[in-house]
């Protein structure tokens, strides 16, 4: 049997002149009221051709087919939903002048000028191809038609709190919270994987869910160190259709090592579902982030109402491939790669688990890929990388979407004054720890716990609730981490002065608030100590 008569999670027959093959190499039934065109897309074709005349509804439907083997699906998606809008806001049945002056009418706002442009650009193509759509009098007048670009980068100009890039406080405590919930047991290698991804590639969902087992691949140096890479397929790019062109991108060993225990678990699972040991070549063309391969109770069990779109998908179950056609169905198609919206809904609902608050709206911290994306980009620019660096960082073709970063700089870095702010010290998310009484106490709930000392000040401060090695620089980082237990009465006040006196220093020394600002986060984290403290001080009066 041909791969290629996939469709709709079903194998078909090609026996009917009604079929045809989207740009991606999903079969489909032009007669059919929705078009699978790829696992992320399907398209409303008979809700768009419901409204049009009968006389000109099979045009159309020609000139969709076009669009679907010839264009991504993405854009097959975008012309048929500006097609169902089009019948929607005019109550017209043809593509006529009157419908068409008042579509373009219906949008005025320059941002909103993509849909009337969208639209003339079905119709000039579909008119183009040979498809009789409209009459050249009309055509004519639409041609006239002249549309300003929207405004680009908005959300990272704006610093939106909701959609643009995380603040330094909100990515720090994303990262050191995915670490401790990882080392704790409360996140999957796969989700732990899926975060630090879009946190340190700033790379689309699209692009992270196209990736196979064969992309990761590491290198040692003379000196014996690690280092790990991933061959990341590029998206938007015209013409090219899925896992067709590469950017290699590096990755630290933290992140390399959870991607390779990550890797290992794939492999088990598929192999664990098909019953038998896969070849290499078989486990190599594997996607490295599946949905599931199929089994829908899995998927329910692990994001549940973050993926609502599941009862909408068509799976195949790995269990149901013969083993004589697996390897060219994982060579050729995206059949168990994993969707976009499935990604992020992953992403979510980690982040979810580490119940950050942002500083920024005292809600919880809303989350999603773009953000990550514009993140990465805003930081670049912080630390005065140029367009192009940026460009290429974030994956871009050109250097057009990049200039919004480089233009509008934000000054994250705060004066001392600024971040002493009670809305920053209440939502700081820094202290995630447990104060105790006193030492005495500490050692009750964790026997020969360690002391933490700050020799700055020659004080103790509190102990450690882990007898693990610790390798990180205390007491800074005890302050921000979970297991650390302050002591109520010591001397927290001197430890803030410290860090404080520190910072101002630095500063004058840098003339870099940016550099100056790298203990912030455990400043927070001291202030809320020190609130905690007098809180159990009232409340033992």
């Amino acid at each position: 049997m041909d791969i290629s008569t996939f469709k709709s999670g079903q194998f078909t027959q090609l026996n009917e002149v009604s079929k045809a093959t989207s740009f991606n190499g999903y079969e489909f039934n032009i007669y059919d009221d929705n078009w699978v065109l790829n696992r992320e897309v399907i398209v409303r074709v008979g809700h768009a051709l419901s409204g049009f005349d009968r006389h000109v509804v099979e045009e159309v439907r020609s000139a969709l087919v076009y669009f679907a083997e010839t264009k991504s699906a993405h854009y097959t998606e975008k012309m048929c939903e500006h097609l169902i809008r089009y019948v929607k806001t005019t109550n017209q049945s043809t593509f006529n002048e009157k419908g068409l002056l008042a579509f373009k009418q219906t949008f005025p706002d320059k941002n909103d000028h993509d849909k009337p442009s969208t639209l003339r650009a079905f119709i000039r193509q579909s008119k183009f191809w040979g498809f009789n759509v409209i009459d050249e009098d009309t055509l004519a007048l639409i041609n006239k038609w002249t549309f300003k670009g929207r405004d680009k980068g908005l959300p990272v100009a704006s610093f939106d709190p909701i959609d643009g890039p995380f603040s330094d406080l909100e990515h720090e405590a994303i990262i050191a919270g995915l670490d401790h919930a990882y080392a704790e047991g409360r996140i999957s290698d796969e989700e732990y994987s899926i975060v630090q991804l879009f946190s340190a590639s700033g790379r689309r969902p699209i692009q992270i869910a196209s990736l196979k087992i064969k992309d990761i691949s590491t290198d040692v140096s003379p000196l014996g160190e690690i280092y790990y890479y991933l061959n990341i397929p590029r998206a938007k790019q015209i013409g090219m259709g899925f896992r067709s062109s590469f950017r290699r991108a590096a990755f630290i060993e933290s992140i390399g090592q959870v991607l390779i225990q990550h890797r290992r678990n794939v492999i088990f699972d598929a192999e664990y579902l098909v019953g038998r040991e896969l070849t290499a070549e078989e486990r190599l063309e594997l996607p490295l982030f599946p949905m599931g391969f199929g089994d829908v109770k899995k998927i329910q069990e692990r994001v549940g109402d973050y993926y609502p779109f599941l009862e909408y998908k068509h799976l195949v179950n790995i269990r149901d491939i013969n083993d004589t056609e697996l390897l060219s169905i994982l060579q050729n198609t995206d059949m168990f790669h994993c969707t976009s919206a499935y990604l992020t809904a992953v992403l979510k609902f980690t982040i979810d688990k580490l119940d950050i608050t942002s500083e920024r709206t005292g809600k919880r911290l809303y989350t999603n890929a773009y953000r990550f994306r514009y993140t990465l980009g805003t930081r670049a620019a912080r630390e005065h990388c140029g367009l192009i660096t940026v460009a290429t960082l974030l994956d871009h073709s050109d250097t057009q979407h990049a200039e919004v970063y480089i233009k509008n700089i934000p000054e994250f870095a705060q004066k001392i004054s600024d971040i002493m702010n009670p809305q920053l010290i209440k939502y700081a998310n820094a202290f995630r720890g447990e104060v105790v009484k006193d030492e005495a106490e500490a050692q009750l709930r964790k026997p020969n716990a360690t002391r933490i000392s700050c020799r700055e000040v020659g004080e103790n401060i509190g102990s450690c609730g882990t007898n693990d090695l610790c390798f990180d620089n205390a007491p800074v980082a005890c302050y921000l981490c979970p297991k650390f237990r302050p002591w109520r009465h010591a001397p927290h006040h001197l430890v803030l002065s410290w860090l404080v006196n520190e910072r101002d220093r630095i500063a004058k020394i840098t003339d870099d608030l940016t550099v100056a600002a790298v203990n912030d986060r455990a400043i927070y984290a001291v202030m809320q100590v020190m609130l905690e403290c007098n809180k159990k001080d009232v409340e033992n009066v």
